[in-house]
């Protein structure tokens, strides 16, 4: 490879490390001293890996996203990064018990008004 060519990611290459990121997301989750509530798995295999799927086919096909999974060393780091973005806030809705290991999804606390004048 010269030094002007940017390396390659297929789809299929990227779909594999989306599913594995998927997989390290839930065994994290699972390892956790949180409650993991039943219906979690299932919503994983059911829901969970096709929203990451498509995802990662909507993303792939825009070059800036493939760009961001080539940046620096470890395609892997940016991968974990874009699971978590895409089921995070599903998780959090869904099931609360989980909500406090996705801080970045949470709703931001409404200020108390203070009085104008």
């Amino acid at each position: 490879m010269n030094s002007d060519e940017l390396p390659m990611i297929t789809l299929a290459d990227a779909s594999h490390l989306a599913s594995v990121a998927l997989d390290e997301l839930v065994a994290e989750l699972l390892r956790s001293k949180l409650h993991v509530p039943e219906s979690f798995r299932d919503w994983v295999v059911d829901e969970g890996s096709m929203l990451v799927d498509v995802a990662l086919e909507r993303a792939f096909a825009n070059e800036r996203f493939v760009a961001s999974l080539l940046v620096g060393e470890d395609t892997m780091i940016a991968m974990r990064r874009w699971v978590r973005h895409w089921v995070g806030p599903h998780i959090v809705t869904r099931f609360d018990a989980l909500a406090i290991a996705f801080p970045e999804f949470q709703p931001l606390p409404r200020k108390a008004r203070r009085p104008r004048g």
